[in-house]
């Protein structure tokens, strides 16, 4: 269980730094956008489209780590008035259908994505990208999700049989 407790934070603090990197990207083209702009009388036609990419990468790339270091807002009415492993198995029922939606999510995102893929579609902007790319992002930043949630779950299962 170590191990895997050691993975998960390998991979969330990858994302996280992805998503970090993301919105420095986001960042960067804005400011180079303007300063073309105002200075030379010039456009790159292709920030907002790319940012937009950026932010839906940042967004989904920070699900996993946010969830994992317990910074998701959670409504915790229940689970703050009970204690051990009566708080262990509501957890882990409540994280069952959480775990379930991400997963229903992950194969609509994934049927995109193929479709994409499948069809060669690319954007309609100035520089076309290949549209499943940003999908295929979105679709590792719910799989991490997936990988977290799956992991909280079987700690609190875990914790609720005493073993923990």
């Amino acid at each position: 269980m170590k191990q895997f407790q050691r993975l998960m934070d390998v991979l969330c603090r990858l994302c996280a730094s992805s998503a970090a990197i993301a919105i420095v990207l986001m960042a960067a083209l804005i400011l180079m956008e303007i300063m073309l702009r105002n200075i030379f009388d010039h456009s790159l036609l292709v920030v907002d489209e790319l940012v937009g990419y950026l932010l839906s990468a940042s967004i989904f790339l920070a699900l996993g780590p946010t969830f994992h270091r317990g910074a998701m807002i959670r409504m915790t009415m229940l689970t703050d008035r009970i204690n051990g492993r009566a708080s262990a198995v509501l957890e882990a029922f409540i994280l069952s259908p959480a775990l379930a939606l991400t997963l229903f999510w992950i194969k609509h995102i994934f049927r995109a994505a193929w479709r994409f893929y499948d069809r060669g579609m690319v954007s309609n902007g100035a520089w076309p990208v290949p549209l499943w790319i940003p999908e295929a992002v979105s679709l590792i930043g719910l799989m991490i999700l997936a990988l977290v949630v799956a992991f909280h779950f079987v700690t609190n299962i875990r914790t609720a049989a005493g073993r923990a």
